[in-house]
């Protein structure tokens, strides 16, 4: 019999409904009681009845989300509220069951928590070699918060500060000191700080950026030196699409045609521009995704496609030639054999 694949969209839909905002709290000026820390999100008991699945499945799906999770205390202490941590692979899953809720983190806590990171890694000098070397979890922290008092950071708390922290690193965190989880040593991971100022400089402006001059802006922004601090344009994939002066695809987010981009140069009619697509924004709707995608471009490559169908082909429990095989069909151009995706 097969196996029932975990409905990741649902699971989605369901932590969606719990949604920690820090800044709302802030906003009304209420600290929450025991009893509303106790109600925020759900356990993973919870979780497992809504899913229809094993608490193990759901374990295992969370690895790969951007979930949210408080520690809830028995007091209902704010102070002694630590963020949880996604890590399941040792303990006692019956002990954290009772103590971690789950849910989603609010976008606008995210982008700050993130804003912080990046303005402590490219200020403090013990952070400088944060990509390669590593950093200890416990100081960045502390820094953020001593930079933040009374500030954004300071709103936010540490446990989301620790968890946009864990986010962006690029390992699950080396012990030193015997096991005081306080003390790890967390590499980050370059790319997605990079990724993190490439949507700030897409939003910066509703034109798209000429290719050269997006690249050394966001060379300069990206805290660190040396060739492991260096831009990509692979990063990008499935965050903007490179066109050329005078393509005319549509823009979801802007009327602005290329052809309306000045140029003083007669050489600049061949320069190559990134547009803003990103793939977050795109519906999950696999139909209404692949319409919006048709209409951006007629036909696309698979290298091109594939950024924006990987991801949801994991959600909807199907491989990405599946979903090709049923909302696209493939060409082979004659002259040059190269194959192109077109809609159905």
């Amino acid at each position: 019999m097969k196996q029932r694949k975990l409905d990741k969209i649902y699971l989605e839909r369901v932590l969606s409904k719990h949604v920690y905002d820090p800044y709302n709290n802030h906003k009304k000026k209420s600290s929450l009681s025991a009893q509303k820390w106790e109600k925020w999100g759900l356990s993973v008991s919870d979780l497992a009845i809504q899913i229809q699945c094993s608490k193990k499945e759901l374990y295992n799906a969370m690895k790969d989300m951007d979930i949210f999770s408080l520690s809830v205390g028995t007091e209902g202490d704010k102070e002694k509220i630590k963020s949880g941590d996604k890590r399941e692979d040792s303990g006692n899953i019956k002990d954290k069951e009772t103590t971690l809720r789950y849910g989603m983190l609010s976008e606008e806590a995210k982008y700050e928590a993130f804003k912080a990171i990046v303005a402590a890694l490219a200020e403090c000098q013990k952070f400088a070699n944060y990509g390669t070397e590593g950093l200890l979890e416990s100081e960045c922290v502390a820094q953020i918060m001593r930079q933040g008092e009374g500030e954004e950071e300071d709103v936010l708390g540490e446990c989301v500060i620790r968890h946009c922290l864990r986010s962006c690193s690029s390992n699950d965190g080396d012990e030193v000191n015997g096991t005081d989880e306080k003390n790890e040593i967390i590499r980050i991971d370059v790319s997605k700080i990079a990724i993190f100022l490439a949507h700030n400089l897409f939003n910066s402006q509703t034109q798209p950026w000429e290719r050269s001059m997006f690249l050394s802006e966001w060379q300069r922004l990206i805290p660190g030196v040396g060739d492991v601090y260096m831009p990509k344009l692979e990063w990008l994939r499935g965050i903007a699409l490179e066109v050329k002066k005078g393509e005319t695809t549509l823009n979801p987010y802007s009327t602005t045609e290329l052809t309306k981009i000045s140029s003083n140069d007669d050489n600049e009619n061949d320069a190559m521009y990134l547009k803003y697509f990103p793939e977050n924004r795109l519906s999950i709707d696999p139909p209404k995704r692949f319409q919006r995608l048709f209409a951006e471009r007629e036909k696309w490559t698979l290298q091109d496609l594939e950024p924006y169908i990987s991801k949801l082909a994991d959600k909807v429990g199907i491989t990405q030639a599946e979903l090709l095989l049923k909302y696209a069909q493939v060409v082979t151009d004659k002259e040059d054999g190269a194959q192109w995706y077109l809609a159905r």
